[in-house]
């Protein structure tokens, strides 16, 4: 008699009738066997190499089709072809690789069916499912693995262990209790019976389990069903011939893992069936369901580990910077996939290892929010934090009052995220890092970027655009402030040095007059003898002289054109105007939000000018282009 069981993520061939196991038939390595993802297309356009092993982390927006390529990657992979029922094809074609010889392969099916001979006398031997609706000879299959025949069509049922397919909701079902085996020589069906089979495989979940939740985890192999249970006994296990009474009472005491927070539960309903079935390609969707931070980016770390280590392919999407974050941290090999989708238009984008290694060794991005922009429609880069927020809340009521007009802003302000860049300098690398993810990106720096030529020429280079045509009307808008300093009023000198020694008091007020200090304020000094901070001080209007005024407008004009917008009053402070009551420091924020600055035409102006400089950006960034699926 032939029978089929499925128990939770493992589908095993199980036949009743069995023998020793012929010496031919598991000589080769069944650790050798792995089916991967060499490439994939996207959109019949994008084509892209997938780390083989490694990990594949596919980012974007709400609605821009994450779920969606994984569906329709498991359905390839496996042989099945397009699926025709979504309404948008994001995966157009799949290349698949395969490794290992025949007889590893054989040796492989070998851990995932019970070995049966011909019944008929011959020296063939068959796997059957399902009373025979399905079979196999192993000559067949071994031609078959040789001739890298799809999974569906000649591994059958069985295929199933070769992908393994997880999404948020059938992960919280999968830690529940698997009835016991029929037989002592059955072979495993369950991640559970694994576990009794395999000790080792058992100390490496709670390795991670301890690691992520600080719990260690118990196999109940003594009620009706075997299931986890969280915590230690606290005494030993008995013999069989022992008596177990006070031990049943100990484990009883346990709660049960499937009786854990949603958190735990999809967690460990992911890493379960991973460490527990040597799967060679992992699909899934948002693993970081329902976790907190922490545990996200730890579950991040623990894939990378386990793609890195058991020589898996892991395929995942997902929401969560801090799972990216675990994931880079595990020093995996790591391809990121943006995609992006407006209506029925859909582009996409990779961003290499070797970009993601680059970016986590910066100390300023790996510190930075900069990953989630890669979850945005849009970056803003500005010099400092009280920037971003001032912006954030200036952009909250442009959308305000834009409500139900033409005017308001695309995209929304929730899909807009403002990055602090710690001066103009952090902003060439930034910019770099998400334009390489094609996530469009504006810089606005203070005025003042325009008293250094090498400065504003590195910021265009990372947006991506050309200095040149701007030359010219750079060295007209700008040329009376590289005159000779005239006598500056005292009065302005005053200003600066009050500000700059108010600020050190507020830092240390025992702070001493040395070197340092005195750096400083010569600096200061320098600062407002030079016509460049009239730049800061009064905005674009010190550009009204002569040529330089008509010059200046066409300058910036040509900047916004690429993603650069200089503040126009020349800081942030400025947006408050000269007579306000705080005029620079950690004070300023608070006090300006009260006031209500941000809500003033002066500010609601930079905000329309960053947007429209931003919808200028679609559709130009590299490997961006644009692909229409309307007729889908």
């Amino acid at each position: 008699m032939t029978t089929s069981r499925r128990h939770g993520r493992l589908l095993v061939v199980q036949i009743s009738e069995s023998s020793a196991t012929p010496p031919w038939l598991g000589s080769g390595n069944a650790s050798n066997v792995k089916v991967w993802v060499r490439s994939v297309e996207l959109y019949e356009r994008f084509s892209y190499d997938l780390p083989t092993p490694g990990v594949t982390a596919i980012v974007g927006g709400n609605n821009s089709g994450k779920s969606t390529l994984l569906r329709q990657l498991q359905h390839q992979l496996m042989g099945l072809g397009p699926n025709v029922h979504d309404p948008v094809q994001v995966v157009s074609g799949v290349t698949p690789v395969q490794k290992g010889t025949a007889d590893d392969f054989l040796s492989w099916f070998m851990q995932h069916a019970t070995y049966t001979p011909s019944m008929t006398g011959t020296s063939e031997s068959y796997f059957r499912v399902s009373g025979g609706s399905w079979q196999a000879s192993t000559r067949n299959l071994a031609r078959a693995w040789e001739s890298g025949a799809t999974l569906s069509s000649n591994l059958g049922p069985v295929a199933q262990s070769m992908v393994f397919y997880a999404d948020a909701q059938n992960r919280l079902g999968a830690v529940g209790g698997v009835s016991h085996r029929d037989q002592p020589a059955d072979t495993p069906t369950h991640p559970y019976h694994r576990f009794q089979d395999d000790v080792e495989l058992l100390r490496k979940l709670n390795r991670l389990c301890e690691r992520i939740f600080q719990k260690t985890l118990t196999l109940d192999e003594f009620s009706s069903t075997i299931k986890l249970r969280v915590g230690k006994v606290g005494i030993p296990a008995p013999a069989r011939d022992q008596s177990q009474r006070s031990y049943r009472e100990a484990l009883a005491k346990l709660p049960l893992l499937e009786a854990q927070g949603d958190g735990m539960k999809s967690l460990l309903g992911l890493i379960i069936p991973i460490i527990a079935a040597s799967h060679p390609t992992v699909i899934v969707d948002e693993p970081e369901a329902f976790l907190h931070p922490p545990q996200a980016f730890a579950l991040g770390m623990a894939l990378g580990e386990i793609a890195r280590d058991s020589k898996t392919q892991i395929i995942l999407s997902t929401h969560d910077r801090n799972l990216l974050g675990g994931l880079v941290a595990s020093d995996a090999p790591l391809a990121v996939i943006r995609l992006n989708r407006v209506d029925d238009t859909g582009s996409a984008s990779q961003l290499s290892h070797e970009q993601l290694r680059e970016l986590w060794s910066d100390p300023v991005l790996h510190y930075s929010n900069v990953l989630d922009g890669l979850f945005h429609r849009l970056v803003v880069l500005a010099e400092g934090e009280r920037d971003c927020r001032f912006y954030q809340a200036a952009l909250d009521t442009h959308a305000e009052l834009s409500a139900g007009s033409n005017d308001y802003p695309i995209p929304p302000p929730s899909d807009v995220l403002f990055v602090p860049s710690y001066g103009k300098d952090g902003m060439p690398r930034l910019a770099e890092v998400l334009r390489a993810a094609a996530v469009p990106v504006v810089a606005t720096p203070d005025l003042d970027i325009l008293n250094d030529r090498g400065k504003i020429q590195r910021l265009l280079s990372s947006l991506g655009a050309d200095w040149s045509p701007l030359d010219k009307d750079y060295g007209i808008a700008t040329q009376p402030f590289r005159q000779p300093s005239e006598s500056v009023p005292l009065v302005h000198i005053r200003e600066g040095l009050l500000l700059l020694i108010n600020k050190k008091l507020e830092e240390d007020p025992n702070l001493l007059h040395d070197s340092d200090i005195k750096k400083e304020l010569s600096l200061i000094i320098r600062a407002r003898e030079s016509r460049w901070s009239e730049l800061k001080e009064y905005g674009v209007q010190a550009f009204n002289k002569g040529q330089s005024g008509p010059a200046s407008q066409r300058l910036l004009t040509a900047l916004s054109a690429v993603g650069v917008v200089p503040v126009s009053v020349g800081e942030l402070e400025r947006f408050a105007g000269n007579d306000f009551d705080v005029a620079k420091g950690k004070e300023w924020l608070p006090a300006a939000l009260k006031a209500g600055i941000h809500r003033q035409p002066l500010a609601q102006a930079h905000i329309a000018d960053i947007l429209r400089s931003a919808q200028g950006l679609t559709g130009d960034l590299p490997g961006s282009e644009v692909v229409d699926r309307t007729e889908d």
